[in-house]
This record gives structure tokens, C-alpha cells and sequence, in this order.
């Protein structure tokens, strides 16, 4: 049997550059946004971010009694809403208002400082909690 040692050759190189190439795209890739996770925080809490980094604000809520976290002002533009969405806890068969969780997820956007502002309500005159959260976004 005969052997087309150009061929091989040419094959070989061919993989083992795109091989070192696909190495070094690895090394050279930023590591991934750190992602905090808060649960319930206490008024007035401060946090750290990273720049391009994230945090998800987890609240309990229980929107069966007509509550719900609202976001109700901001001073600053260091962060910004990414997503927000409601998950119920599990509940017993048939048990109806049975509470959950809201998640808000935030980016880090830019340097600087944001003070964040919710109420848990059913319509502003209706406030049932209010929370201040502060944000520094470093570079």
C-alpha cells in the first residue's frame, strides 16, 4: 500500500496548528463575571461589584396577596436591570397563596455608585417594606 506522505503531512500540520491556535484563544479569554448572589438583604446594605461582573437580588414576595417587589428609583448608572422573574415555592396539592421568590438580576456596568430603591406593595399608597441597597462598581 502506498502512502501519500504530503498528504499526511500536510493533514498533521494542519491539525496541530489549529489545535495550538484553539489553545491559545482559550488562555487568552477573560475569566468569567463573578455572579453574587444576595438573599433578603437588610436595608441600607452596601455591596462590591466588579466592573462586567453581576448580582441577583433574591426577595421573598408572594404576589397571591396582591404584594409585589417594585423597583422605585435609582441615583447613579453604575448598574442596570438584566432580568427579573418570579418563582413560587413549592406548595402541598391544593394549597392556593403559598409565597416565592423575585429575582432581580443586575450588570455591573460601569465605575461608580448606585443606591437602589424597592418596595414591597400593592400600589405606592400600600407599602407594605421599603429597602435602600447601595452599589459600588469598581473598575
Amino acid at each position: 500500500m502506498r502512502t501519500n506522505i504530503p498528504a499526511v503531512f500536510f493533514a498533521t500540520t494542519l491539525f496541530g496548528v489549529s489545535a495550538c491556535h484553539t489553545a491559545q484563544q482559550i488562555e487568552d479569554q477573560p475569566d468569567e463575571p463573578v455572579v453574587q448572589s444576595i438573599v433578603d438583604p437588610n436595608t441600607g446594605t452596601s455591596f462590591e461589584l466588579e466592573l462586567g461582573g453581576a448580582i441577583e437580588l433574591v426577595l421573598k414576595s408572594n404576589p397571591t396577596t396582591g404584594y409585589y417587589w417594585y423597583i422605585t428609583g435609582t441615583q447613579g448608572t453604575s448598574i442596570e436591570l438584566l432580568n427579573e422573574a418570579y418563582f413560587a415555592d413549592p406548595a402541598t396539592e391544593g394549597l392556593t397563596g403559598s409565597g416565592g421568590r423575585q429575582k432581580f438580576t443586575f450588570g455591573a456596568t460601569a465605575p461608580g455608585e448606585t443606591t437602589l430603591q424597592l418596595s414591597y406593595q400593592r400600589h405606592p399608597e400600600d407599602v407594605f417594606e421599603s429597602l435602600n441597597l447601595d452599589f459600588h462598581v469598581g473598575r
